[in-house]
């Protein structure tokens, strides 16, 4: 499944076929440099269907305090696509993103990966997250320092709450070196605990993908996040 989502000012291309998508103007960073919010994952970052109900544009809002809006302070980048595993980020986004730094913005990266990993190949938290930590080091490498990480959410799938415990809990427990701050979704009572994926309120029919009023939760958490690494 690819990614896609309507442009505003700009389209770049993140190699292969895969768009990389930036919105709004961004003006109103430190000094004169705008803010740059790379949102980096599978499909709860590039929506589904492929570019609806996606959470970056409300976290534009929740940044200016009303989730339900968006704001062109904030520019928005995109290398997210439907399926995808912590590893497929890696092997198709780790160089583009490490093109995309610039000095000449207040950059954050937004990982939030690793759902796909827990229902394909060996399952195990473990996997996924020395896969996600290999994301956070090449970011980090190419000279981000500004990194948010998000739990992962839940999702009906043998195995996959035990598994998903394990890889959350890592998740905040390697923040503890402030290599990245925690976007924690999976505490969050409403769409983060076992079960609340049935929530049709939140999620879609389908138990894993989120509605509008879900990916605003998500963005309010996202945007706390954000703006602890000052990012906006």
């Amino acid at each position: 499944m690819s990614l896609a989502i309507g442009l505003l000012f700009q389209v770049m291309f993140c190699g292969g076929s895969q768009p990389c998508m930036m919105r709004g103007s961004g003006g109103g960073g430190d000094g004169s440099l705008p803010y740059e919010l790379i949102f980096a994952g599978d499909s709860h970052t590039a929506g589904q269907p492929p570019g609806t109900n996606q959470y970056g544009p409300y976290v534009t809002g929740c940044l200016i305090g009303n989730c339900a809006t968006t704001s062109g302070k904030y520019i928005t980048t995109y290398y997210a696509t439907g399926g995808f595993t912590c590893a497929d980020v890696g092997t198709s986004y780790d160089a583009p993103i490490a093109a995309h730094k610039s000095a000449l913005r207040i950059q954050t990266v937004v990982l939030f990966c690793g759902t796909n990993d827990l229902r394909t190949g060996d399952f195990l938290a473990s996997t996924a997250y020395t896969r996600l930590q290999a994301r956070v080091a090449a970011y980090r490498a190419a000279g981000y320092t500004r990194i948010v990480v998000a739990t992962i959410l839940p999702v009906t799938f043998a195995g996959y709450a035990t598994q998903r415990a394990l890889l959350n809990g890592s998740i905040i427990a390697g923040a503890s070196d402030s290599t990245w701050v925690v976007a924690d979704l999976a505490a969050n009572t409403t769409i983060g605990e076992d079960g609340d994926n049935t929530n049709h309120t939140y999620y879609q029919g389908d138990d894993v993908h989120l509605t509008a009023a879900g990916q605003q939760i998500v963005a309010g958490i996202m945007a706390t996040a954000i703006q602890a690494v000052g990012g906006g």
